[in-house]
């Protein structure tokens, strides 16, 4: 899809400039699509959300991570 594209592109960009925002655009997309039922495309989002909330340093974006990956697994 070509806006998950730009989103994934902008979060790459933003991610030494502002990893709060990148890890937030990360997270929302991973919900949009267990939203839309594609729970493995979200599982894997959310993963990779909570390996770059890990890498910056961020906790609390790790721990919000860890919690979107269980509401994946449970759908």
């Amino acid at each position: 899809m070509a806006v998950e594209r730009e989103i994934l592109s902008l979060v790459t960009t933003l991610r030494g400039v502002d990893p709060q925002t990148a890890i937030a655009l990360h997270s929302e997309l991973g919900c949009a699509y267990e939203s839309l039922g594609m729970h493995a495309r979200a599982l894997e989002l959310q993963k990779e959300n909570k390996a770059i909330s890990e890498e910056v340093g961020h906790r609390a974006g790790a721990a919000e991570a860890c919690s979107k990956l269980g509401s994946c697994y449970r759908s």
